[in-house]
């Protein structure tokens, strides 16, 4: 009977470990998770940083101040992006994707917490690039490129008239669809 009590104890002690393991295991990997989301956003900020806005020139977008229904968003004038620091590209705007983020964004009254407002709606496009920065590298003015601008942290957006992006987050678009489609 000592025995099997001393086995069961045992047994009952290597299953007991063998859980501590795997949810240590499992609470590393969430740790690792997170730390690789908390990355990628800093980095995002940093290294997608916003445009300027050029004052001197002006061009249409489809804007909203408020969130809310359809009804809030405007065709208004506004400033330009400014361009071009090292890495970013002009790009003449052609065509806006919208997406279901669009939706939520525009209806969500605390969306000043991830864009500041007034907002331009729209994140994925195509156009036609006008001017590059000294760094960027495989694209030219004239190619037709597009692309999706970052989620966080500028108030530009798709369906304005001109966005200016870091190189490295557009690309040529394939030759066997549409500019438009390619939004």
């Amino acid at each position: 009977a000592g025995d099997t009590n001393h086995l069961q104890r045992v047994t009952a002690m290597a299953m007991l470990w063998s859980l501590m393991k795997v949810l240590c295991l499992n609470l590393v990997a969430v740790l690792a998770i997170l730390m690789y989301e908390f990355y990628h956003i800093r980095e995002g900020f940093i290294r997608y940083s916003p445009a300027l806005e050029d004052k001197e020139h002006t061009m249409r977008a489809a804007q909203f101040l408020t969130p809310g229904e359809p009804s809030v968003i405007k065709t208004r004038r506004i400033p330009r992006p400014q361009c071009c620091e090292m890495t970013q590209v002009l790009i003449k705007v052609g065509t806006g994707g919208l997406n279901p983020i669009d939706f939520k964004m525009r209806r969500n009254q605390y969306v000043n917490t991830m864009r500041s407002l007034p907002i331009v709606s729209g994140y994925d496009f195509s156009g036609h690039v006008e001017r590059i920065g000294t760094g960027v590298l495989g694209f030219r003015p004239g190619d037709t490129v597009y692309g999706m601008l970052p989620l966080q942290g500028t108030s530009w957006g798709a369906f304005q008239e001109y966005v200016v992006a870091n190189y490295s987050i557009i690309a040529h678009v394939p030759s066997k669809i549409t500019a438009r489609e390619a939004a």
